[in-house]
């Protein structure tokens, strides 16, 4: 019989002198690609380049998400911050008004001390809604400060993610 072969499964060469001489056979691997080959860059490698570009579009998508909200942030602080000086507002109107009449109820004239104590009422009120509208003005721009990074660090994300990409495909 010799060395007439019997078959060939996935490189297993099998032949009657390879299995009537020994239980091993003789194993001559199939040739795949290698990283390093120009016929391929192997599926692993594709595989980590993929996870490496999903991960960097993942975090750029993030980056723009959490831009947003904190915009959206920022417009409720001013909001918030304008609803307050008009509270305030009203709050100094009421509180003028009620000096005003019992002032009048009590015949004191609008001179005077009476009228440094309103003058001192209206200054403190001014000076609330100034703080509130610093306050609101300040919160807002924190929050616009914040969503700008965020998107500067989804945007470095993505470019990590693409140079890790490239870089496993090299």
């Amino acid at each position: 019989m010799g060395n007439d072969t019997i078959g060939d499964i996935s490189g297993w060469n099998l032949t009657e002198d390879n299995l009537s001489e020994s239980n091993t056979l003789p194993y001559t691997p199939p040739e795949f690609s290698s990283p390093s080959s120009p016929a391929g860059i192997g599926i692993g490698n594709a595989f980590s380049a993929g996870a490496s570009l999903m991960g960097g579009i993942g975090k750029y998508m993030q980056g723009e998400e959490t831009q947003v909200a904190d915009d959206y942030n920022a417009s409720l602080a001013l909001m918030e911050g304008t609803f307050n000086v008009e509270q305030l507002g009203m709050e100094e109107e009421s509180t003028l008004a009620t000096q005003k009449a019992m002032y009048a109820k009590a015949g004191v004239e609008q001179s005077g001390s009476v009228l440094d104590v309103a003058l001192s009422t209206a200054t403190q009120y001014e000076y609330s809604k100034q703080v509130a509208n610093f306050n609101a003005e300040s919160a807002a721009n924190m929050d616009t400060y914040e969503g700008k990074i965020a998107k500067s660090q989804g945007e470095m994300g993505l470019a990590t993610g693409i140079l890790g990409a490239v870089g496993k495909l090299l």
